[in-house]
């Protein structure tokens, strides 16, 4: 059966011509066939369509717009609804099992909104307080990134990692926040995986060779489809945003280059977040390699090689100390976790993360050092585990950057700012008080970090400076601190520095989706790339060059959209 007629199977059984598939996973015992709800595992591209029910509490709350339990026809508020309150809890109770930390609050609400439709927008994020997802029209039909399980997945993957590392909510360090966007594709991938059909439908379409692209590694469908035909030449994946079956290696992000196309790797911190997604997939693909050699089921190999991957992936991103290489931190943390439990995997954890060129060589261990003269230490914070003990260093370091007035800031801000540097020292320690491990960086790389993250974002505007980028900014300036206020689903460049897109040179309008950079609308504002010769005068319409007619009525499109979504 091909891939289409495999897809219209599935609709055609969604619609009540086949046979209902009700989830089993959700521990319901009794189902009131008026409270299903019609979900779309996945998205709208590879759908995997289902009835569920939602149950009566979510593990954490939740303050969902619209959602008044099941019984609502498909694309309706209350069923995008009913299918985030779905799928949220089902991954928050998978994590919960898996992590060493349980999740028992949010980082900083009481309960978290989401709202499914939050604006026209071609972008979804999260800020502390709620989920926001947005639409976006597509020929005769509205593209709402809640449909997507993998956005809304990614979104909740930015809330957990906030819930077990509330210390990386605010450093100033390029690898926590690739690391952060790193962590919502995983999770979007171990929450797909939570599914049996999905699990089957991945082994047929690979022939059950998993190194190959498939309908789990492969990162919302939909919108990788919805960005290449708005964006032809832009290198957007046809069939993904993005795809955990790549072949991109670790090079030190400040030697990579800002603007590129989107197959190629960036310090754009989405581009790079797909090094450390990249190598996790390959050990859930070894895990899984090894337990089926063992003549395990299939299904179940996949089970088990997810789940490891899981637990390995939370312990290092609970425990890995903030540090300029985080990629790194989180590497050796799972190494660690690995050897706690007997080892087992240790070959296939160290090659891929070697072949990746993430792990640095490991640091001497100081046989002399003991727990006792560490967790004595100023800022010391001890975590205490059944057969080890970890007490993480947080040197509290700041440094001061000046901000002057100036076109980035456009007056919002005059003077010195106070950043937080990611520089933290780890130890962890044996039952008997021996060290196991340690991780470190110098203070000099971390503010060389840092100083790196701002520039990032003061180059992409991601900084608050005014009205204008108020719904684009991702750090702001209070109290003369650089302060986080969401992760989003944001930028990547400025088409008015790639030759051959139709803004080049022309400053960037954001009613027009023409880029990231705002030039304020105003005509003598610089675009701060290479002037283009001749440079083209802007079109009255801006960047939009296409157009086409549903009916009566003309419908036109931007032809690039450089904004680095989800």
């Amino acid at each position: 059966m091909n891939i289409i007629s495999c897809y219209f199977n599935k609709i055609l059984s969604f619609f009540g011509y086949g046979n209902k598939q009700i989830s089993e996973d959700l521990n319901i015992t009794k189902i009131d066939p008026s409270t299903l709800t019609k979900v779309i595992i996945n998205d709208s591209y590879e759908p995997f369509p289902m009835n569920l029910t939602p149950i009566s509490k979510t593990l954490l709350p939740l303050n969902i717009t619209g959602f008044k339990g099941g019984g609502y026809a498909i694309s309706t508020l209350e069923q995008q609804a009913a299918q985030a309150f779905i799928v949220i809890d089902k991954c928050l109770r998978y994590i919960n099992g898996k992590s060493t930390k349980p999740l028992t609050r949010w980082a900083a609400t009481s309960s978290l909104l989401v709202q499914c439709r939050a604006g026209k927008d071609l972008n979804a994020y999260y800020d502390r307080n709620a989920l926001k997802f947005f639409y976006w029209p597509d020929s005769r039909k509205m593209f709402y990134t809640c449909d997507s399980t993998d956005i809304v997945s990614h979104e909740l993957g930015h809330a957990i990692l906030d819930i077990l590392r509330p210390d990386l909510w605010s450093i100033s360090g390029y690898e926590t926040f690739a690391f952060h966007e790193s962590f919502g594709d995983i999770t979007a991938m171990i929450t797909l995986l939570q599914w049996d059909v999905v699990i089957d439908t991945m082994l047929k379409e690979t022939n059950n060779d998993l190194t190959k692209s498939n309908c789990v590694s492969r990162i919302s469908e939909s919108f990788g489809a919805l960005l290449t035909k708005i964006s032809p030449n832009q290198g957007y994946l046809p069939y993904a945003l993005r795809d955990a079956v790549n072949s991109f290696n670790y090079v030190t992000p400040e030697t990579l280059p800002s603007n590129t196309l989107e197959n190629q790797l960036s310090n754009e911190v989405h581009s790079f977040s797909r090094v450390f997604t990249g190598a996790w997939y390959d050990l859930f693909v070894k895990l899984y390699q090894k337990i089926v050699s063992s003549n395990m089921d299939r299904v179940a190999a996949v089970k088990t090689a997810r789940d490891i991957a899981t637990d390995y992936f939370l312990y290092g991103a609970s425990n890995a100390p903030a540090s300029p290489r985080f990629y790194n931190a989180v590497a050796q943390k799972m190494i660690l976790k690995d050897k706690l439990t007997g080892g087992k995997y240790a070959a296939e954890i160290k090659s891929v993360f070697t072949n990746r060129k993430i792990l640095l060589p490991s640091l001497a261990i100081l046989r002399d050092v003991t727990m006792q003269e560490i967790e004595n230490l100023p800022n010391a914070t001890k975590k205490e585990f059944e057969d080890h003990t970890i007490v993480n260093i947080d040197s509290k370091e700041t440094f001061n950057l000046k901000i002057v007035n100036s076109l980035e800031t456009k007056g919002s801000y005059n003077g010195d700012v106070i950043i937080q540097i990611p520089y933290q020292e780890s130890y962890s320690f044996d039952n008997k008080g021996m060290i196991m491990q340690y991780i470190s960086s110098s203070k000099e790389e971390a503010i060389q970090d840092a100083t790196f993250a701002y520039d990032f974002m003061k180059e992409r505007n991601l900084i608050l400076s005014s009205e204008e980028n108020k719904d684009r900014a991702w750090f702001k300036v209070s109290m003369k601190k650089l302060q986080r206020i969401r992760f989003m689903c944001v930028c990547q460049q400025n088409n008015c520095c790639i030759e051959g897109s139709p803004e080049y040179g022309k400053c960037f309008k954001q009613e027009n989706n023409g880029g990231c950079k705002s030039c304020g609308g105003k005509k003598n504002d610089p675009c701060k790339c290479k002037d283009p010769e001749p440079v083209v005068a802007a079109p009255k319409l801006g960047c939009y060059v296409k157009s086409t007619k549903i009916g009566t009525a003309s419908i036109k499109y931007c032809s690039k959209v450089s904004r680095r979504i989800c």
